[in-house]
């Protein structure tokens, strides 16, 4: 037996009324089109392709806080009919009294409008006031910065920006940070994006941290801390680090944040050493009869010229391997015709052959 056309409008009813309390249920949009790729569970991020129009911030809430609301709202409803018709007479009587005293009704519903109307309009005026600079942020910044990276990042123009841009209002300080959120298939130009987000927000010596694994890949940007141009010893702050430094380990600069820049000479100073040919027998200085000592200390010869004064220095030139490529090695030539004794300086390497014979015996 054929269907009737009453019959084909009753299924069809039927059939979408089953769709839209599965709809509802799923918390999915009414019309049954998925503009993002939000789930039941998860917040939706970017908006699906192939989807025109603008997209509303409700479809990208998960589907739970969507069944959550829906439920809520439906229960009030119920709740407000239910209690209208549980006495029905006391409702038709209240609503007969409201009627006959309809002007005290309007006078008191006038009082309750603009009560309701003032508070309205300083909440308003609140939230426009507290919501300034970050509306401002979007409007220059966020905005712009989405129209120049969905393309590269293959998201819909509809994205909302606010869904994958994640920039603080202070962006531009030393300290702050910047997060955006890729899409899943990588399938984009990290040199591209990196160069039109440095464009869009004017900013320069920028690092780039990527992170492309997970279910969530992001990269954060931050400003390269830059060390001091200069740092003087008359600051205060830097005479004190250089007070608070160990003898062993003197400051030598100030890198970025205030951090001390140091060696320490006790573990990491190349080192060098002076030592003599064998001298005379008669006259053999403490130099050269003990050359383990003069390995680990530096020593200068007070030695006299025939005038008689003093005259301080040491008395052969010397090299060694680890010397010879040292950049703070130093060698010095010998002085002839001197008498010496030996005394401490500073710290030195191993002792190392002589490549110059002194003319006289000397340390």
């Amino acid at each position: 037996m054929a269907q009737t056309k009453f019959d084909k409008q009753v299924e069809e009813s039927a059939d979408s009324l089953v769709r839209g309390i599965g709809r509802i249920l799923a918390g999915r949009d009414l019309d049954g089109v998925q503009r993002t790729d939000a789930t039941f569970w998860r917040a939706g991020t970017s908006v699906l392709p192939k989807v025109e129009g603008k997209v509303r911030r409700r479809s990208y809430k998960p589907g739970w806080r969507r069944l959550s609301f829906r439920v809520a709202l439906g229960a009030g409803v119920w709740e407000t009919g239910y209690l209208a018709t549980q006495d029905l007479d006391a409702t038709v009587h209240q609503t007969q009294e409201l009627w006959d005293n309809r002007e005290q009704a309007l006078a008191a519903l006038e009082s309750c409008g603009i009560g309701a109307a003032s508070v309205l309009t300083v909440g308003t005026a609140a939230y426009m006031a507290l919501t300034r600079e970050r509306r401002e942020l979007m409007r220059e910044w966020v905005t712009p910065l989405h129209e120049a990276l969905h393309r590269p990042l293959g998201l819909a123009e509809q994205t909302d920006p606010r869904r994958y841009l994640h920039i603080p209002k202070n962006f531009s300080d030393d300290d702050a940070e910047i997060r955006i959120d890729l899409p899943g298939h990588l399938d984009f130009s990290r040199d591209v994006v990196a160069d039109r987000i440095k464009q869009k927000l004017a900013l320069e010596g920028m690092t780039f941290d990527w992170h492309p694994e997970g279910r969530k890949p992001y990269v954060r940007v931050k400003k390269t801390r830059k060390p001091p141009a200069k740092a003087l010893f008359k600051d205060p702050k830097v005479r004190e680090l250089v007070a608070k430094a160990p003898e062993s380990a003197p400051i030598i600069g100030v890198g970025a944040g205030g951090r001390i820049v140091s060696v320490d000479l006790d573990a990491d100073s190349p080192r060098t050493s002076w030592s003599t040919p064998p001298p005379a027998a008669a006259s053999r200085p403490p130099c050269a009869a003990s050359p383990a000592r003069c390995s680990t200390t530096a020593r200068s010869c007070t030695s006299s010229t025939p005038s008689g004064s003093p005259t301080r220095g040491p008395t052969a030139s010397t090299a060694s391997p680890t010397a010879a490529t040292s950049p703070t090695s130093t060698t010095s030539s010998s002085s002839s015709g001197r008498s010496a004794g030996c005394e401490p300086g500073s710290p030195t390497n191993s002792a190392s052959t002589p490549t110059r014979k002194p003319s006289a015996p000397g340390c």
